[in-house]
């Protein structure tokens, strides 16, 4: 009658090999994070108080100069109103078209692993690739894009040298790439979404309209929370597009808080400012964030 807990116990105990590795694989894991997550951050943190420069081999304390000197110049305020509109605009519309095209593919009795491949494939193509081709594409002397619209009548355009049009090209180019990524998350979501409801719906004489309204969106809200929240962190530190497209112009039309940290770091060699740029960034990230997710659960109690 003993012999199952005895079992049971021998089963619980790990052999010393197995420790080993358990613990092992522990420190193995520890000592990465701390050698390549929390060191560059807390070093870049401290560095944000000094006048930083390795190439001259200067480390002295300078307090708060740092983040004097960027929050006085008028570039930072042009650069951070940049950031904000790209990341609000772009998660904006990468939600709401992922979430229309989920739908309509979703309704589809044929084809849905093609249209839902072909609306991927973008995703997962290079952020270089990808932003090359956009450049040429909205190349006003060679490009296709002015070469179709000229047969339609309407005057050339110079789309990305145009201090009016050029961050909202990129903005394009981001939302065209970047869709598919809601679409396949709300895609999931959809599926998960019991087919009773829709059902009991239609039986109660609801359209499709109005069970979109009040029973797809609502199962759908933390799914859009997630898409509205990761989108916003990850658009507020574009880089690639830019540096590719536009190198933040004409003039600081495309100038963002990123691309300014980069120059500071990499053709001013200010590290010091630089950081102080990547910590005013994750203030203005951790601030956004919270913010969604208070609304979030305002709605959630509502």
């Amino acid at each position: 009658m003993n012999v199952q807990p005895v079992l049971s116990s021998g089963h619980s105990r790990l052999s010393t090999s197995q420790r080993v590795m358990v613990y092992g694989t522990i420190g193995a894991l520890c000592l990465f994070y701390m050698l390549f997550f929390f060191f560059p951050i807390g070093y870049a943190f401290i560095g944000s108080f000094f006048d930083w420069m390795p190439m001259k081999g200067v480390f002295t304390y300078a307090g708060l100069a740092n983040y004097q000197k960027i929050l006085s110049q008028s570039t930072t305020w042009v650069s951070l109103q940049n950031t904000l509109l790209f990341t609000v605009i772009v998660t904006f519309f990468r939600t709401f078209l992922g979430l229309v095209v989920a739908v309509l593919i979703h309704g589809l009795t044929r084809g849905k692993a093609f249209f839902r491949t072909a609306y991927f494939i973008p995703v997962v193509t290079s952020t270089v690739a990808v932003s090359v081709i956009w450049k040429w594409l909205f190349d006003p002397s060679n490009g296709p894009i002015n070469y179709y619209i000229g047969l339609l009548g309407i005057p050339s355009q110079m789309f990305l040298r145009d201090s009016h049009m050029a961050l909202g090209c990129i903005m394009f180019m981001t939302v065209w790439k970047e869709m598919g990524y809601a679409m396949v998350v709300y895609m999931a979501g959809i599926s998960g979404i019991p087919r009773s409801l829709y059902e009991s719906a239609e039986m109660d004489g609801c359209t499709r309209a109005q069970s979109f309204r009040y029973i797809t969106l609502p199962m759908l809200s933390t799914t859009t929370q997630f898409i509205l929240l990761t989108s916003f962190i990850t658009y507020s530190q574009t880089f690639t597009q830019i540096d590719l497209m536009t190198g933040g112009g004409p003039g600081k039309a495309t100038y963002t808080m990123v691309y300014q940290l980069y120059q500071e770091a990499f053709t001013n060699f200010r590290f010091g400012r630089a950081s102080a740029i990547a910590f005013l960034l994750f203030v203005l990230i951790f601030l956004c964030s919270v913010f969604q997710l208070k609304m979030a659960r305002a709605e959630g109690g509502r």
